[in-house]
């Protein structure tokens, strides 16, 4: 991943390909670090039996729960969870029926391995496999389960954050990943909780709570996000979020019951273990609450506690502390100046519960882990959290040893308990600080799980321009379809992702490429500010806020408006004039293929031409077809390849005729910004149009899905500019909306902002792209 590597512009080594491939490594020291509870010996009667003599498991710090459970619960003996008990003898002698203690999304799945278990070593008597003991295959059968889940996970914060994909090799890295991966289930869950996460940002609110509503019968950390949910759904009310938070909630106390119910119903007692487990459970060492009373002596809310003695006092205060906190929460979230991003607020909740819990099992320190890489991307910091926390390990297996077997003292590992919650709540003020004040928040989108955009009858696109500029790589003049889409012609150099990679959410698509709107589907959503709603013959669906009369540019701007705006917009380019504008050298074009993309400009409906540039003047985006081979439905400044012997002006104006029907001669080019060479290949030469009293644009149907017409002052806006390790330059970042683009499409629109509408002569050709597009 050095400055000079081919990760990102290799065909095969993707960027998610070698997060993946981390995720494996680290993965596969995790299970090496286990392995040397697998170890067999020969007891005297010469069976074989597992080797965790001389605390072996404590020694080699290799203690997983799946070994000890995969006997305790009855699991080697095909006992069922929840319907068939195990006895506990207590100190006075007396037995105490007990069932599977975890909820029936993790029993079952110990009950499946089990159950695989048992066919392995019935294949392995029949076939040259190999084998061990039973628990030595049931953990190995568990470990595949849980390593692929988190597997699960580490491609699911890619596809959350794919401008960023190096927060999710954070994940896949993680020092806790190595060390608890396979101490107990919990990746299984974060994987629901993580997959639910991403099904919200495709805008499947009712997946994203079925998948929580499994996760909290796998574990109870999934149901904490709802409240995260219900918070940004409620701040986000305007945009359909209450709608969206309503689907989700409901669908995930209807998943939770749909699991839990058969179970409780056939084996209530068996079922309600977990419950009570939990009620009557003391402090657990890992939890602050134990950590006060051994520093202080004191002994506790409840006082000294018998066996099966629940404490209530106890359990009473976290109950109300917890309450305080998630009411804290709401506040923080209902009077930040915008609405916090959802995994920012789970983050909190979830630190909140472990902070407060009487139980904080090591394992559960997973459930922060993309929580934290969402909500606060700092390498440093989260790294530091993470090795802290899987440090706590260390100390934890040795006081179990005791003093008097070479053992620690139980003082230092609670002393690096209290270090872990020191560094969690630290990271949980700069969260809170980011909340409040989101400007600080270097490398954070405004929102990486949220969808934007109001709910629709079908899929709403997650973003527009989301990732660079893109540019066929090989393809021919023409395809019979009409298409000219990257990879087989020549459009795509304004080709942008439209699966949510770090874009901008969609303005209002014009009438001629809409649907008339059906009352059935609810209000029609009105337009974003400013952008127009253009005409069309036929049926067509018409967003609120668009009035009855026709929408043509030369029905609504008078010609003596749109040649003074026309002229303002010549004047602005005249900052950069041909004599300095940056043409790409030779040197920058060898073995690069020459493109143009166009900022096809027309005024905006009502404009009088004394106005600002920014609110009267809008640009040309398409989205484009699905029926094409490549890159369908990505969004798109209209532009692509030059033919041979084309100038940039006259490549130009032929895409627009192509892709939106607009015949626009010589006179209509009204400048050219700096040539952009790019990592994949190409020298793009921005082309400037005016496309004002040309006609209302027809999209090709072949080639453009829909029409778009944001008004210049969606990117009058700051851009931001990031390092990355690959790179001495800066990488990019325009504002769109409640999104960020990248290079080249963001350095052309931060280019044309910054020349047209604020006078300066701003180069671009130097800053950087992701690394993902380096292809």
């Amino acid at each position: 991943m050095g400055r000079h590597a081919l990760v990102g512009r290799s065909r095969w080594w993707t960027p998610l390909r070698v997060v993946l491939l981390f995720a494996v490594v680290v993965l596969a020291l995790g299970w090496l670090g286990k392995a040397a509870c697998l170890q067999e010996y020969r007891t005297e009667d010469g069976a074989l039996a597992l080797d965790w003599r001389n605390d072996r498991q404590y020694v080699a710090m290799c203690y997983s729960d799946t070994v000890p459970l995969y006997g305790l619960e009855g699991l080697a003996d095909d006992a069922v969870p929840y319907r068939d008990a195990w006895y506990e003898t207590g100190a006075d002698g007396s037995r105490t029926a007990r069932y599977m203690e975890y909820p029936v999304v993790t029993g079952g799945f110990q009950y499946l391995n089990a159950q695989l278990t048992d066919g392995w070593q019935w294949l392995a008597q029949r076939l040259p496999l190999p084998t061990a003991l039973d628990v030595v295959v049931y953990f190995d059968v568990t470990a595949i389960w849980l390593a692929a889940a988190w597997l699960v996970v580490v491609w699911a914060v890619v596809m959350l954050r794919p401008e960023r994909p190096w927060d999710a090799a954070l994940v896949a890295l993680s020092p806790l990943v190595a060390v608890h991966a396979f101490t107990n289930f919990d990746t299984l869950t974060v994987a629901l909780a993580t997959g639910a996460l991403l099904a919200l940002r495709r805008d499947r609110p009712v997946w994203a709570g079925v998948l929580l509503g499994i996760g909290g019968a796998a574990k109870l950390y999934p149901l904490l996000i709802l409240l995260p949910v219900l918070l940004v759904g409620w701040r986000r009310r305007d945009d359909g979020g209450l709608s969206r938070a309503a689907w989700t909630i409901g669908a995930a106390v209807l998943a939770w019951v749909a699991v839990n119910l058969p179970v409780a119903l056939a084996w209530p007692r068996g079922w309600a273990e977990f419950f009570l487990l939990n009620r009557t459970r003391p402090a657990d060492p890992d939890s602050i609450w134990y950590s006060l009373y051994w520093f202080t002596g004191w002994s506790g809310f409840d006082g000294p506690l018998g066996d099966g003695q629940s404490p209530t006092v106890l359990n009473a205060v976290t109950a109300v502390l917890m309450v305080l906190a998630f009411a804290a929460i709401a506040a923080l979230a209902l009077r930040a100046p915008r609405p916090p991003a959802l995994a920012e607020l789970a983050f909190l909740t979830v630190a909140a519960f472990l902070l407060l819990n009487k139980v904080w099992s090591p394992q559960y320190s997973l459930w922060l882990v993309p929580l934290a890489v969402l909500a606060l991307p700092r390498w440093r910091l989260l790294l530091a959290w993470m090795a802290v926390d899987a440090l706590v390990w260390v100390p934890r297996m040795y006081q179990y040893l005791g003093v008097a077997n070479k053992g620690l003292p139980p003082e230092p590992f609670l002393v690096t308990v209290l270090v872990r919650d020191a560094v969690v709540v630290a990271l949980c003020v700069l969260v809170v600080r980011q909340v409040l004040r989101p400007g600080t928040a270097p490398g954070r989108d405004p929102e990486p799980v949220w969808p934007v955009g109001p709910r629709t009858s079908r899929p709403v696109p997650p973003a527009v321009a989301a990732s660079p500029v893109t540019v066929p790589a090989r393809g021919g003049r023409r395809r019979r379809d009409g298409g000219s889409g990257a990879g087989s012609g020549r459009r795509g150099s304004g080709a942008t992702r439209a699966d949510g990679r770090a874009g901008a959410p969609a303005p209002w698509p014009s009438r001629a490429t809409r649907p008339r709107h059906d009352p059935a589907d609810g209000p029609a959503a009105p337009p974003p500010r400013g952008v127009t709603c253009a005409a069309a013959p036929g049926p067509v669906r018409r967003p609120a806020g668009c009035d009855d009369r026709s929408m043509a540019d030369d029905v609504v701007v008078p010609d003596r408006v749109q040649q003074r705006l026309r002229e303002r917009v010549e004047a602005a380019l005249t900052t950069l004039p041909p004599s300095e504008r940056r043409a790409a050298s030779e040197a920058d074009r060898a073995g690069k293929r020459a493109a143009a993309v166009t900022l096809t400009l027309m005024p905006v409906p009502g404009a009088t031409g004394a106005g600002r540039l920014a609110e009267e003047v809008a640009f040309v985006l398409t989205r484009r077809a699905r029926s094409l081979r490549a890159h369908s439905g990505q969004w798109a400044l209209p532009g692509g390849r030059l033919d041979p012997g084309e100038t940039a002006e006259q490549a130009g104006r032929r895409e627009v005729s192509e892709e939106i029907g607009l015949e626009l001669g010589p006179d209509r080019v009204l400048g050219l910004l700096d040539d952009y060479p790019t990592r994949s290949g190409y020298v793009i030469t921005p082309v400037v149009l005016w496309a004002g009293g040309a006609g209302e644009p027809t999209p090709n149907p072949d080639e453009v899905a829909e029409l778009y017409r944001p008004p210049l002052a969606e990117i009058d806006r700051e851009p931001r500019f990031l390092t990355i390790p690959e790179s001495d330059a800066p990488v990019i970042q325009v504002p769109l909306f409640d999104r960020y683009v990248h290079a080249p499409t963001g350095a052309v629109l931060h280019q044309f902002r910054e020349v047209v509408l604020h006078g300066r002569a701003t180069r671009v050709a130097h800053l950087e792209q992701p690394v993902f597009a380096w292809r």
